[in-house]
């Protein structure tokens, strides 16, 4: 099972890949999701998850910040 943690700033972008990825992806788990880049950092360093869905152009930074 790979892991994964979703960060965007955009709310229903997170619900909506979530979605798809519970619906046509079996062998995902995603084990957190976050608005900012801040609660983003926090997010991975406690799941420590194998992927990152990362938006790029959010509020205050970027995703590669």
């Amino acid at each position: 099972m790979i892991r994964a943690v979703i960060i965007d700033d955009e709310q229903h972008a997170v619900e909506t890949l979530q979605a798809m990825l519970t619906e046509f992806i079996e062998d995902i788990e995603v084990v957190g999701s976050a608005n900012a880049i801040v609660e983003g950092i926090k997010v991975v360093q406690n799941e420590k998850p194998d992927l990152v869905f990362l938006d790029i152009e959010m509020p205050y930074g970027n995703g590669f910040d």
